[in-house]
């Protein structure tokens, strides 16, 4: 088993990335609307709203994690707050979730 690359989502990664959001949604009885316009507007516009990691292994993306600006402002804190974390079947068990959970803390930091 080869080690996942943990990086940004790239214009090329968004149907696949589109494709893993509708199968979360799936997942949990809902159905996922997202297209590619919408994504690319989110997460790779002028004025991001997501940061969109993608783990790579072997030139597949086997999984995907979504953050989104989180403000405390009464505190003076700001950070990130992980929405969505989705491996594929085929690659659980092995990793993936964690290097993303990983990255997402990097990523935040």
């Amino acid at each position: 088993m080869s080690e996942c690359i943990i990086r940004l989502m790239q214009a090329a990664d968004m149907p696949v990335v589109v494709q893993m959001v509708h199968a979360l949604a799936a997942h949990h009885g809902d159905q996922g609307t997202l297209d590619v316009k919408t994504l690319r507007r989110d997460a790779l516009g002028p004025v991001p709203w997501l940061s969109v990691l993608v783990a790579e292994r072997q030139g597949v993306l086997p999984g995907y994690a979504a953050l989104c600006p989180l403000a405390q402002l009464q505190y003076g804190k700001r950070g990130m707050d992980m929405q969505n974390l989705f491996v594929q079947p085929s690659a659980r068990g092995q990793g993936v979730g964690a290097a993303l959970v990983a990255g997402c803390r990097a990523h935040a930091r």
